[in-house]
């Protein structure tokens, strides 16, 4: 199994948060490479709507203390929409540099997750009437060292390291309703290969289907 872990929102895998699909839904930015279709235009967002949304998020003190770690670009900036109305606008950041964040997520619905992990890339969901951040759901990086704090006991690192054949390093952990103690997620190269493990931290064991060889992007 190949799992895409670099600069897409880890809750892919976890489905408790934000997915590709669904950002990809939600992005209705115009691209030259597209091809018209036949019915209306999906509804877009004005320049002072952009403009709006990416004070919003800069804002947003969460968001603001993860930006101010790394040099940062602004990929993707479209309109939210919902029932065919612009409710918002929707961002994807991409982070020059990991960044270690121990915080709490908000997804799309509302819920909030804790999380610690190296974050390589932020979607990030501005309600344009409220005027605030609605959610903010991070991308997973590939770890460049062990975290600044310990996260989770040796143990749970030796039962990683015996499935991978090689020390790991932590690239995350999540604590859900399935997983409260936490998930670990830890990366090594593996005969040239990187490869992810996902490890129960309260019961030590590895939890295969959130394991298997990282897809390049």
């Amino acid at each position: 199994m190949k799992i895409k872990l670099l600069f897409i929102a880890i809750s892919v895998i976890l489905a408790i948060t934000i997915s590709s699909v669904a950002l990809v839904s939600i992005l209705v930015a115009p691209s030259p490479l597209t091809t018209p279709s036949k019915g209306p235009a999906p509804p877009q967002l004005t320049e002072d709507q952009k403009r709006e949304a990416v004070s919003v998020a800069l804002s947003d003190p969460f968001v603001g203390s993860i930006l101010s770690r790394s040099n940062w670009t602004l990929t993707e900036l479209g309109a939210w929409v919902e029932s065919g109305r612009v409710v918002g606008a929707a961002l994807l950041i991409r982070l020059e540099e990991p960044a270690w964040v121990s915080g709490t997520f908000r997804d799309l619905g509302g819920r909030s997750y804790r999380a610690k992990l190296w974050v390589g890339s932020l979607h990030v969901l501005v309600d344009l009437s409220a005027k605030r951040v609605a959610a903010v759901s991070p991308g997973m990086a590939r770890p460049p060292a062990d975290p600044p704090e310990a996260v989770v006991d040796e143990a749970v690192r030796a039962v990683a390291a015996q499935k991978l054949g090689a020390r790991p390093v932590l690239a995350g952990v999540f604590y859900t309703d399935e997983h409260p103690a936490g998930l670990a997620f830890f990366t090594a190269t593996v005969r040239g290969k990187e490869v992810v493990v996902a490890v129960d931290v309260a019961r030590g064991v590895v939890v295969d289907k959130y394991s298997g060889e990282v897809a390049r992007p």
